[in-house]
């Protein structure tokens, strides 16, 4: 078996990040047996008949006068996904917290945060209501920001929710609230819609009663398009610098790669969306990694799978199966089960 731990980093960050990965894997594996227990993998009925039957109790949906209110950040959203809607809605954005997707943190009172981040929600909500009443509220935040009452709230004036949870599988597993059920499930079973890229979990989220829509993440090229640009990098890494990314780009490193690495923690520190697009037109290879949180042998499909793709780039990241529900892998991507692999490959 491949030693996955590069020697040259430090041993109490290895050993700290490895308890880590046990840990999350481990309530991984909980889980699974559960959703293996309560769900036979199957959704009940379509999205469309599930959502008929809460019409009597919301609004009428008119796609010309169609009036969205987003709960969310300003990170890669505002790229793309906010976009869309201006464009196809009267849409307004209400920031939760900073703008920035932060964890609430162990010290911190979370009953207390998702109050105020309810109370600031609804009154936003009121004052768009003003001029025009809402007709759907759009959240992408992990459930530990969103409080039960919100939804009702919402509910009850005869607003639709949708949440969208990508990269979900972990979620599902911490933070939990006081009666041990995962913020992320008593969100997802809450709102009328629950889009998730991840088909096992969408069944289980349906045998708790919620409505699941899979669908994968997609790009934009109205961003995301190839340019003239000469491909003068040979692999590029956008993303920040901790954990398995560091000790891949390290290991490529080391063996003759050169690897173009941008992001928090990079010498050449984070990079604005342009120069992210610029760099992945003058990559002959990106770079990605499908893991998810700490979890080593769990993945889940990611935005940059669908986005690097369109800006002609080769894309090389980690294996995983539910890749080739989109791609032909070997031809239209590739993929690395190793860091041998990878550095096989992208030496090639």
């Amino acid at each position: 078996m491949q030693q996955l731990v590069p020697r040259d980093l430090p041993h109490v960050d290895s050993l700290r990040r490895l308890v880590g990965s046990m840990r999350q894997e481990r309530a991984y594996a909980r889980l699974l047996d559960d959703i293996l227990k309560r769900s036979d993998g199957r959704i009940p009925g379509s999205v469309a008949s599930r959502l008929a039957s809460r019409r009597a109790q919301r609004r009428a949906l008119r796609r010309e006068h169609l009036h969205v209110v987003g709960f969310g950040a300003r990170q890669w959203e505002q790229f793309g996904l906010w976009q869309a809607f201006e464009a196809e809605s009267d849409f307004h954005l209400s920031l939760y917290g900073d703008g920035q997707v932060r964890s609430i943190g162990a010290d911190e009172d979370g009953d207390a945060r998702r109050a105020s981040h309810r109370d600031g929600f609804l009154a936003f909500v009121a004052e768009r209501e003003k001029h025009n009443p809402v007709d759907l509220a759009f959240f992408y935040a992990s459930g530990e920001h969103i409080d039960p009452s919100l939804l009702d709230a919402l509910h009850a004036r005869g607003i639709w929710t949708v949440m969208m949870g990508l990269d979900d599988k972990h979620q599902f597993t911490r933070p939990m609230s006081a009666d041990g059920q995962s913020f992320q499930l008593r969100a997802a079973a809450r709102c009328d819609l629950y889009w998730t890229t991840w088909h096992l979990g969408a069944a289980w989220v349906a045998a708790h009663g919620g409505n699941p829509w899979v669908a994968p993440e997609a790009a934009d090229p109205e961003f995301h398009r190839l340019s003239a640009l000469p491909r003068d990098l040979d692999v590029v890494f956008v993303g920040a610098a901790y954990g398995r990314r560091l000790e891949l780009v390290r290991y490529l490193r080391a063996r003759g790669i050169a690897v173009h690495a941008v992001g928090k923690g990079w010498p050449d520190g984070p990079v604005d969306f342009a120069t992210t697009i610029e760099l992945f037109n003058r990559a002959h290879v990106v770079l990605g990694m499908g893991d998810v949180g700490h979890m080593q042998g769990v993945k889940h499909l990611k935005g940059r799978d669908f986005e690097v793709p369109m800006t002609g780039a080769l894309y090389l990241t980690t294996f995983n199966d539910e890749l080739a529900g989109y791609f032909d892998i070997g031809r239209e991507i590739l993929c690395y089960g190793s860091y041998a692999e990878c550095a096989e490959i992208g030496r090639a």
